[in-house]
């Protein structure tokens, strides 16, 4: 009898164990975290012959850490044959707030220069700039607004959202200088400008008489001496004559004509003053020849510049 009871309780404990259900607790040391720290997993089992966490093997009883990035559930798993126990832990992962920092290089532009935009961001999975749209998580961007802009940043992440922003102030460029003043005039050449005013005049033969034409130009010349710029010229009239006659004769009759002229002026407006005479006969004739033609441009009044005048161009 004996010894059937040592046979007995064996098979008892055999058949009584291979009918106990697995046991398992698992809990968290903390249920909540902040993203990047650690917490510690317990748990405890009975009647298991494996156990896992997650789909991985641990042993039957023991602890572990573990630092997940989001919100887990763990799941500890004890198993004894076809039976299995289960246990669960949550773990809520407090994830950080994106971060955004914004700048403007440089801040201040004139209207049409260019400007970079510089922005760096953490934890943000999106990152959008206003007036640009969606943008890499750091970056640069040329940017060149046609008034003063402000940008705003905004990063968004599970945690959150951040926003930053940057003011570039548009000028007006300045106006353009004025344009160099123009050179002044070269001076006069009032010799020149006398010689082309005052011309000479001529004479019928053995005659101090001014005619149409004589009489004409030297209304022209007087006008011109007459004007501001011209009032102080000093001017000298040679009487000519051709050759037919004495050279006493001649000298006096080129003396008459040039004071024919010289009265005419005076007559409209030319100091006398301003007026010499002088008689060369027919010592200096235009054209050195003896005929009708040569005779015709010898009896004559020359005009010659002295000195005077304003030597600045006169403004019209």
């Amino acid at each position: 009898m004996r010894r059937y009871l040592w046979i007995l309780i064996p098979l008892a404990l055999v058949v009584f164990g291979s009918a106990c259900r697995p046991q398992i607790s698992l809990t968290a040391s903390r249920d909540r975290i902040n993203r990047g720290e650690e917490v510690e997993l317990s748990w405890t089992s009975k009647h298991a012959q494996t156990v896992t966490i997650n789909a991985r093997p641990v042993a039957k009883s023991g602890t572990m850490k573990v630092a997940p990035t989001e919100t887990t559930t763990y799941e500890a798993i004890a198993r004894r044959g076809k039976r299995e126990a289960r246990a669960f832990a949550r773990v809520e992962v407090i994830q950080p707030r994106p971060t955004i920092a914004l700048s403007v290089e440089p801040a201040r532009i004139e209207r049409g220069q260019r400007a970079t935009l510089r922005w760096s961001s953490t934890d943000a999975q999106t990152v959008e700039i206003t007036g640009i749209g969606p943008v890499e998580p750091s970056g640069s961007r040329s940017v060149s607004p046609p008034q003063t802009t402000t940008y705003t940043a905004i990063a968004r992440g599970p945690g959150g959202e951040a926003t930053a922003s940057a003011t570039l102030t548009v000028t007006e460029p300045p106006p353009p200088p004025p344009p160099p003043p123009p050179p002044p005039p070269p001076p006069r050449n009032i010799s020149a400008e006398f010689a082309e005013a005052v011309t000479v005049i001529y004479f019928a033969f053995d005659s101090a008489e001014l005619d149409e034409e004589a009489q004409t130009r030297l209304r022209r010349a007087a006008e011109w001496l007459n004007r501001p710029e011209n009032r102080t010229i000093i001017f000298r009239i040679e009487g000519h004559c051709d050759e037919r006659g004495t050279e006493e004769y001649n000298m006096a009759l080129g003396d008459r004509r040039a004071n024919a002229a010289r009265d005419f002026l005076i007559s409209l407006g030319v100091s006398p003053d301003r007026i010499q005479t002088v008689s060369f006969g027919e010592t200096r004739p235009a054209v050195p020849e003896s005929n009708e033609r040569a005779w015709a441009l010898n009896r004559r009044d020359e005009f010659v510049y002295i000195q005077g005048g304003d030597p600045t161009p006169p403004r019209r």
